[in-house]
């Protein structure tokens, strides 16, 4: 009986002092969701259960005092060597990296829920990297796409396009997938064109073009336009005057020129408005900035300004040399035009020196040749330079046929007086002497004059 006693107390107190084993070895996993401290750097533990044999049951307690979950999933274990694992500096990886470890393990499983709770936890971590809310934002946008939650797709490939419009997912993403990230990409493509547009077009409407046109301009005459630029944020790098006459197809462009009390001036020259029977140009102005693109204008290519032109084809006269003809044709008329025009002219006049009766023909001959050559240097230099700077070569022309007269004079041609004096000798050869060198000044100085009036920009 005794005996009896004692096993049937033995087999009560048994389950007590040995555990039953279990259907499998059961892995249980503590994090913290709670966030570390700013000066801690919080560790996962470190399961102590057996490793080699996992079952897939899950259970979940939670702690009131700590904020503590207790989880078991098929998830790789957070161990010190799996998602602690040290950075380049050798510290521990942060909550947001074992988040997104984690996140990338429910992946690879296709469990989107749990991918798209650590991928959003990681998105707010206030210790993510910018590589690492990416991908997060990768990872969330393809699950959304799997559970047909398209909204939240876009919404999280836009939150990575919105930081760099370049980015690319680390991992192959689906067709379906790929083309809302495109659309996302696309979309904020636009939206930023779309910012631009109104930040310019804002600058834009601060910019002030004011055009005072011409008043009946007449054919030949120059047409001019005063305007006044106002551009206060600095965006405007040229004012261009653009003209045609009607029912021709391309535009002559001009830029404007800038006057002292800072407005512009445009012009369209005399050798454009001047007609018979008077014309229609149609114009306008332009203020460009560095891209070449209109800031503001008065007209445009497709809507031009009109300006009636009346009848006139007398050049203005305050037209300058350097507008009449181009340069390398003002610099030929004084490098040839000017002495063979001179030459002609004192051959010309020389020639009539002699048809004057014998009594008027020796000082004829001194002068008439002299005034030919200052009168064909004139007429050149009419064309090639303006005011005052016409005028010196033809002084210097008459100057030296001035010396040639005074040379033909001493020869004894006008006056036996001096026929048989010592300078009456050489005047002969003084007065070829100054021919010569006449004829190589009235082409070097009007030369000389052009090359210092360069043709307006």
């Amino acid at each position: 009986m005794i005996a009896a006693l004692v096993v049937v107390a033995s087999t009560m107190l048994l389950p007590s002092t040995a555990p039953s084993a279990p259907a499998g070895p059961r892995r249980v996993v503590e994090t913290t969701d709670a966030k570390p401290p700013p000066t801690t750097t919080s560790r996962a533990p470190t399961s102590t259960g057996p490793t080699s044999t996992e079952t897939s049951h899950t259970t979940t307690s939670t702690t009131s005092t700590a904020s503590t979950a207790v989880t078991t999933d098929t998830a790789p274990t957070p161990t010190a060597t799996s998602t602690a694992t040290a950075n380049a500096a050798g510290e521990p990886a942060t909550a947001a990296t074992r988040r997104l470890e984690e996140a990338r393990a429910a992946f690879a499983r296709l469990d989107c829920d749990r991918v798209i709770d650590l991928a959003s936890r990681v998105e707010d971590h206030r210790f993510s990297t910018t590589a690492e809310r990416h991908e997060a934002s990768f990872l969330r946008g393809y699950c959304a796409v799997v559970i047909g939650d398209n909204a939240a797709a876009q919404e999280a490939f836009t939150a990575v396009f919105t930081e760099d419009l370049d980015a690319a997912p680390p991992f192959e993403m689906e067709p379906r997938v790929l083309v809302l990230l495109e659309a996302a990409r696309s979309a904020e493509r636009e939206r930023r064109a779309a910012v631009v547009a109104r930040e310019l077009a804002a600058r834009r409407a601060l910019v002030q073009l004011e055009v005072v046109r011409p008043e009946k301009p007449r054919g030949g005459g120059r047409a001019f336009f005063a305007i006044t630029l106002r551009d206060p944020p600095g965006i405007v790098r040229s004012v261009r005057l653009e003209f045609r006459r009607q029912g021709e197809v391309d535009f002559y462009a001009l830029p404007v020129r800038k006057n002292a009390d800072g407005t512009l001036l445009g012009e369209i020259p005399g050798t454009y408005t001047r007609s018979a029977t008077g014309l229609t140009l149609e114009w306008f102005i332009a203020a460009i900035d560095d891209n070449g693109a209109v800031v503001q204008s008065v007209g445009d290519r497709d809507r031009p300004e009109a300006l009636s032109i009346t009848p006139g084809s007398t050049l203005s006269a305050d037209l300058r040399a350097n507008e009449r003809l181009s340069f390398p044709t003002r610099m030929t008329l004084a490098l040839i035009g000017t002495p063979i025009s001179s030459a002609v002219v004192a051959t010309a006049a020389g020639v009539v020196a002699f048809a004057l009766p014998e009594s008027l023909r020796g000082i004829s001959f001194a002068v008439l040749p002299a005034a030919g050559a200052t009168l064909g240097t004139w007429l050149v230099t009419q064309s090639i330079l303006d005011d005052v700077d016409a005028l010196i070569p033809t002084a210097v022309t008459a100057g030296f046929g001035a010396f040639c007269v005074g040379a033909a004079l001493i020869s004894g041609v006008a006056s036996g007086t001096l026929e048989n004096s010592s300078l009456a000798e050489n005047s002969g050869q003084i007065a070829v002497g100054g021919i010569v060198v006449g004829l190589l000044a009235s082409a070097a100085v009007p030369a000389t004059l052009v090359v210092l009036d360069p043709p307006s920009e």
